[in-house]
């Protein structure tokens, strides 16, 4: 299976402002199951040029996760309302998603398909997107497990707005698994603009469907509201929206919530590990580098976030001690370095390739746009 891992695509969308024009047969709709009509005089009905109805409702039908109109009453005011749920089809998975294109085709077809199948004529004019899920899908060099301390450390570096944040763990063979990484500006239940991040393991979602190799990583951002829709994307009407708009939307978001952030840390991080190597060197002139090894670790376990992504980003401030005479510098990172692999295990996974890996699949871009 060939996956496009240099562009952004399209997965889930919910359409809303649609109209349902005409329906051949209510009766029949009725009969199936997927049509209310109004049996209360004092419940406003959604009107159609072939009759009314209180409720329709079509599930989980090929292309259509849910299509659903009606009438709902806010106040003392009735609404007629139409959404349209749908997303990538997964005839064998959804490893491969939709670019804009495919997307306008989709609904096309569904518009066809409802009026074959249903009688029911569906106008997309006015049509605008309530929510939408962009994502990116990489091919990482080692299995999603070994980079835990990477997107831990992207998570805790995470900017205001993204604040809550949660791990999805599962228990397997007797240790604890992070499969997805969850952030989201949602203030409350009852938010209706905001935006979601989602960073998780691919492969082992498509293990339930298809035999697919372990490292596949899904970065995915949710939009969820129409006014945000525009404001992010700088339109909400799908047939305005192109690839190019959901690409630097992605890209501008990666910036923001991957990479500046880790590039920040990194110079924050090298403050820290001075002070650290200053602190253990006043204690224990002997035992300052792995004193200082264990304070790393130490603080990493009781901040729940990697104080350094691996040995040598440690091994990178030795220089910068002024107190240390340059003929010795070369020793200590060596006895440092062989410490580390006796005692830090943790930090000789090479985690800081690991990270810069990751922000270059994911920043780098298709020549097709």
């Amino acid at each position: 299976m060939i996956v496009n891992q240099n562009t952004a695509l399209i997965d889930k969308m919910v359409l809303n402002n649609l109209l349902i024009t005409d329906i051949s047969d209510i009766d029949y709709l009725a009969d199936i199951g997927v049509l209310e009509v109004n049996p209360n005089p004092d419940v406003r009905s959604y009107y159609t040029d072939g009759g009314s109805f209180r409720q329709l409702k079509i599930k989980q039908d090929d292309k259509i996760d849910l299509l659903s109109a009606g009438t709902v009453k806010t106040g003392k005011i009735w609404h007629t309302y139409c959404n349209l749920h749908t997303s990538v089809q997964r005839y064998n998975s959804n490893l491969r998603c939709y670019t804009v294109g495919d997307y306008q085709k989709q609904v096309n077809d569904i518009q066809t398909a409802l009026r074959d199948k249903y009688g029911v004529v569906l106008d997309t004019m006015w049509a605008t997107i309530k929510q939408i899920e962009i994502n990116r899908t990489v091919k990482l060099d080692d299995d999603f497990r070994w980079y835990h301390r990477v997107l831990q450390l992207i998570m805790f570096n995470l900017p205001y707005p993204f604040a809550k944040q949660m791990d999805f763990k599962k228990k397997a063979a007797g240790e604890i698994q992070c499969d997805t990484y969850y952030a989201t500006t949602r203030k409350t239940a009852k938010s209706k603009k905001y935006q979601e991040l989602k960073i998780y393991n691919k492969s082992k979602q498509l293990q339930q469907v298809i035999t697919v190799s372990d490292g596949w990583m899904r970065v995915e951002l949710k939009i969820v509201g129409a006014a945000k829709i525009k404001k992010e994307l700088g339109t909400n009407d799908l047939s305005e929206l192109t690839d190019v708009q959901i690409n630097d939307y992605f890209d501008k978001m990666m910036q923001t919530l991957i990479v500046q952030p880790y590039r920040k840390w990194q110079e924050q991080q090298k403050k820290e590990i001075k002070k650290i190597m200053q602190e253990q060197r006043k204690i224990n002139l002997k035992r300052w580098q792995i004193g200082t090894l264990t304070r790393i670790l130490d603080e990493e376990i009781e901040k729940q976030c990697p104080v350094a992504l691996d040995i040598d980003q440690i091994l990178a401030v030795v220089p910068e001690l002024k107190d240390v005479p340059v003929k010795y510098i070369k020793a200590i990172q060596q006895n440092m370095d062989d410490q580390a692999g006796k005692c830090a295990a943790v930090l000789c996974n090479y985690d800081s390739e690991r990270m810069e890996e990751i922000i270059e699949k994911l920043t780098s871009k298709s020549d097709t746009l």
